[in-house]
């Protein structure tokens, strides 16, 4: 793992989720929906749905509102918030994936705030877990997580060696470079983007 120049300003590796997380051209386009939380800052409360044919918004039943969403190339709309993560199918059917209350002592767990997601070559979805310090990835065939980058325990050290020692300090994007195979992080407290090469 190696640090990527820094660019300009001050919240620069944020800026990398907005840069890299393009929507796909669907039917269907997603939007999370922000009220007020009690200390001020806005929070997810829906996610709605925008039909771009007809112009209709719907909430989405048993989808509620997440700090991240991502749609694949088949139309699944993913969503990850609070300690789960959920898929809406292009069906419109809604499928908890995981929930990080449920999980058991030795599985790897979501996290309390999976801030951005994204997804590798086999469209597995790949997730900043902010308070975690960690980067993770749900395998959608073995519908489980594991843990790609990060050792757990925030901090700057760690970058000499394996993504799995290096210490992160509240993830913020991740982004799969499809051409080179890279892993690329905005490790948003630490004010750097890491790479991870194939």
């Amino acid at each position: 793992m190696r640090t990527e120049p820094r660019a300009a300003g001050p919240h620069a590796p944020q800026a990398v989720c907005a840069a890299v997380n393009r929507d796909r051209l669907l039917d269907t386009a997603v939007r999370l929906v922000a009220k007020p939380s009690p200390t001020g800052s806005a929070r997810a409360a829906a996610v709605r749905v925008l039909d771009l044919k007809t112009g209709t918004i719907d909430r989405v039943k048993g989808l509620p509102g997440g700090r991240s969403v991502a749609v694949d190339s088949k139309g699944n709309v993913y969503v990850g918030g609070g300690t789960t993560l959920r898929v809406m199918r292009p069906d419109g059917t809604v499928e908890v994936l995981d929930d990080s209350k449920k999980a058991v002592a030795d599985e790897v767990k979501l996290g309390d705030n999976p801030k951005h997601l994204g997804f590798d070559a086999d469209e597995n979805v790949l997730i900043a877990d902010d308070f975690g310090h960690q980067i993770k990835k749900f395998v959608v065939a073995d519908r489980k997580l594991v843990v790609v980058a990060g050792s757990g325990k925030k901090g700057k050290a760690g970058l000499d060696g394996p993504p799995l020692a290096a210490e992160l300090d509240g993830p913020h994007a991740v982004y799969f470079h499809p051409a080179t195979k890279a892993i690329y992080i905005g490790d948003s407290r630490n004010k750097r983007v890491l790479k991870i090469e194939p």
